[in-house]
């Protein structure tokens, strides 16, 4: 019986150690998001975040960059296309409150930044 729980905390362990998690910020250093495959968090969602923030804050021209090195095997073809940047350190997560008429416009920009690094 030992051996068995043993053997389920070992496989546990080894499903999430193998996930990965891809932190990103905003080239101001303000914003921050993740992706966690534990958690479901994939990158057009960190893409929808990160465009959220951009017109929330009527900030345009920022940039999004990653801020996880990049390991050997990469899971994640698209997110590994984001260059890699030293953290701010001082990034927070971003939760928007949107005005009516805005979901559309996040959604629009979302999609397009998605298909930007689809094309890199």
């Amino acid at each position: 019986m030992k051996s068995i729980i043993a053997l389920i905390a070992f496989a546990s362990f080894a499903l999430v150690a193998s996930a990965s998690n891809i932190v990103f910020e905003s080239s101001d250093g303000v914003w921050t998001d993740s992706i966690i495959d534990t958690k479901g968090r994939d990158f057009r969602q960190v893409l929808w975040t990160f465009e959220a923030y951009k017109l929330k804050e009527k900030k345009p021209d920022i940039t999004l960059v990653r801020i996880t090195a990049e390991p050997k095997e990469k899971e994640h073809d698209l997110a590994w296309k984001v260059l890699f940047h030293t953290s701010s350190g001082h990034a927070k997560p971003y939760l928007p409150i949107y005005a009516k008429g805005e979901t559309e416009e996040v959604k629009r920009r979302t999609d397009a930044a998605y298909d930007y690094w689809k094309s890199k």
